[in-house]
C-alpha cells in the first residue's frame, strides 16, 4: 500500500509538471502579467452612440467599488480613467471636418486589446472590432450602411494559426519589450505589432522594436512562427 502511495504522488507530480508545460505562458507587458485570453465582448447588433456627452461641463467622478472612475467632457472628446493611475477606460473623438464621425476604444476589459467603434455624426454604428494597442485588429471585424445595417464582416484571424499568444512569447523569449506607450519615453522606442499579406497573400507578422541604437523589424511566417527576415534601420531623429 506504501509503494502504491508512493508510485500515485510520483506520477501527480509528472502529471503536474507536464500540464505546466503545456499551459499556454501568458507573457508580460511592462513586467505585469497579461491574461490574453480575457477579451472585450462583441457581437453584430446595431449600435448608437450618445452625443450628448460631447459637451463643454466638469468631470464627473463615479466610484466603482475601491477606485474612482473620472469622466471627462469636452466638445470633441469624452473620456473616462482611473483616478489613482490615470489609467485609460473609454475614450472617444468627434471628428467634425468634411467627412464627420466618431471614434473611440473601449480598455475597460483588458488594457491591451480595445473594444474599437466607429459612429457617423448621428451617432450610427459604422464599424466595430476588437483591436491591440501595439497595432493589429483581431478576431471578427463588423461594417455598417449609413442606417446602421450590417453590410459585411472580416476575420481577422483567418490564416493566422501563429497566434497573438504565440507572438507574445515570442517577444518575451526574445526580450523585446511589449510597452505601452506610443512616444520614444527615456530613450527607448514604442514596439509595433502588424499584420500583413504578401504579395501572394500569404499571412505574415512583423514586429518592429529598439534594439541598442537601431529599430529591428522581424518577419514572421503566421502558420509557424518561422523567422522569414530581419530588418535593421537607424533609429529615428527627434
Amino acid at each position: 500500500m506504501r509503494y502504491n502511495r508512493i508510485a500515485f504522488s510520483i506520477s501527480l507530480l509528472l502529471l503536474m509538471s507536464l500540464y505546466s508545460c503545456i499551459v499556454t505562458k501568458h507573457p508580460k507587458v511592462d513586467g505585469e502579467l497579461l491574461s490574453v485570453i480575457k477579451l472585450p465582448q462583441i457581437d453584430s447588433n446595431t449600435e448608437v452612440f450618445d452625443t450628448s456627452v460631447f459637451q463643454e461641463r466638469p468631470s464627473v467622478k463615479t466610484i466603482m467599488g475601491d477606485r474612482t472612475i473620472i469622466k471627462y467632457f469636452r466638445s470633441d472628446e469624452y473620456e473616462e480613467e482611473y483616478e489613482n493611475d490615470g489609467s485609460e477606460l473609454f475614450y472617444y473623438h468627434f471628428f467634425k471636418g468634411l467627412d464627420p464621425k466618431i471614434v473611440g476604444d473601449d480598455y475597460s476589459v483588458n488594457p491591451i486589446f480595445s473594444l474599437h467603434k466607429e459612429f457617423n455624426d448621428k451617432g450610427i454604428i459604422q464599424v466595430k472590432g476588437i483591436q491591440c494597442w501595439y497595432g493589429f485588429k483581431l478576431g471578427i471585424w463588423y461594417y455598417y450602411d449609413s442606417a446602421g445595417k450590417l453590410i459585411n464582416s472580416i476575420n481577422e484571424d483567418a490564416g493566422y494559426k501563429f497566434r497573438v499568444e504565440d507572438v507574445f512569447n515570442y517577444c518575451e523569449k526574445k526580450s523585446i519589450r511589449l510597452q505601452k506607450n506610443r512616444k520614444i519615453i527615456d530613450g527607448s522606442a514604442p514596439t509595433h505589432i502588424a499584420k500583413y499579406k504578401s504579395a501572394n497573400g500569404k499571412p505574415i507578422w512583423i514586429i518592429s522594436y529598439q534594439e541598442g541604437v537601431v529599430i529591428k523589424t522581424l518577419w514572421l511566417n503566421a502558420k509557424n512562427g518561422r523567422l522569414l527576415k530581419t530588418i535593421e534601420s537607424p533609429m529615428p531623429v527627434e
